[in-house]
């Protein structure tokens, strides 16, 4: 057994992306667009809304899932994490510096859950 990990960004969701993704350990996830309403620039412009990415990983039963690649105009990604927890509860928002340790052990491996910031 191993650790198996998916970046994915710059596209819509997919049926073929959503076979690729299942069961990782971690999904790195564009949400360029953070509100429901603006789905159909989402579509126009071959992204995917907050709401898509987590109910891709969700369906996909990801195990971790990290957002990123958001558009400059939702302000700071941050004020969207509550709202990307009630969608998909393991979610945490891209940011510089975020790190996880992968844990190896007992004949399986793992991505360790605590989040690792550096210190500003």
């Amino acid at each position: 057994p191993g650790i198996a990990c998916a970046y994915v960004t710059d596209t819509r969701p997919t049926e073929t992306i959503l076979d690729l993704v299942q069961g990782v350990e971690l999904l790195v996830c564009e949400a360029t667009y953070a509100h429901d309403d603006e789905e159909g620039d989402a579509a126009r412009h071959g992204h995917m809304t907050l709401r898509q990415a987590c109910a891709m990983a969700s369906e996909a039963a990801v195990r971790n899932l990290w957002l990123t690649h958001f558009s400059g105009r939702i302000g700071d990604p941050l004020d969207h994490l509550e709202r990307a927890r009630t969608l998909f509860r393991r979610a945490e928002i891209g940011q510089p510096g975020l790190g996880a340790r992968l844990s190896f052990g007992q004949g399986y491996a793992r991505l360790d859950p605590s989040v690792e910031m550096p210190d500003e």
